[in-house]
């Protein structure tokens, strides 16, 4: 089962790491979606986890990549590369930012977006070297404006402290993040594997 639901906040990044300013952009393919960077299988990981049931773990850790569109697109799927599933994990959660006001443009995480919680393995299907594709449809389409940066972070919902990664993509600036619980921001490895495809126009009436 699936929902959608918003949030106040995930955690707060106190401190920036220079030099993250670039940005992935997405181009319209042939048939009409908008997709960001994917990548071909890749063993380049970047974890990005939380455990579940309790306060969390010192081990927790968040990982983010940007990217902007060239045209308004109403998204009502999103896809990702990463670890395969394993009995311990027990879903995603799907943190949308909007880009913060400063020199750094990083996630402004006080004000996320939308939150979209996933159950279970997600549509997982397997993409080679222990990689899995995984995806879900939105209930509502996510209204994303042209040339905005945002910031997207998929963390692995687990039962124990084992890591799950964020696959690594060709595409995109080379960039991205990680938070972890204390609160430290470093820059990650490479761009961050995900899709965003666009809700098909509806025809006119």
């Amino acid at each position: 089962m699936r929902r959608l639901e918003r949030s106040l906040g995930i955690g707060i990044l106190a401190a920036w790491v220079s030099g993250i300013t670039g940005c992935a952009t997405a181009t319209p393919l042939p048939n009409g979606y908008v997709q960001a960077p994917v990548a071909l299988p890749d063993t380049q990981l970047v974890n990005s986890n939380r455990l579940i049931g309790g306060e969390g773990s010192d081990q927790d850790v968040q990982a983010f990549d940007s990217f902007q569109l060239n045209a308004p697109a109403q998204i009502s799927h999103i896809c990702w590369r990463g670890s395969a599933a394993d009995a311990s994990l027990a879903g995603f959660t799907l943190t949308l930012y909007p880009a913060t006001n400063d020199a750094f443009a990083g996630p402004d995480v006080r004000n996320p977006l939308e939150v979209i919680r996933v159950s279970g393995h997600a549509h997982e299907q397997p993409a080679g070297m222990k990689l899995s594709d995984f995806s879900v449809e939105l209930g509502r389409p996510l209204a994303l404006a042209a040339d905005t940066r945002y910031w997207l972070s998929v963390v692995a919902d687990r039962t124990d402290l084992s890591p799950w990664g964020w696959a690594n993509s060709p595409a995109g600036d080379g960039k991205s993040l990680q938070a972890y619980s204390e609160f430290r921001v470093l820059p990650a490895t490479g761009d961050r594997s995900f899709c965003l495809r666009a809700a098909p126009p509806q025809p006119s009436r």
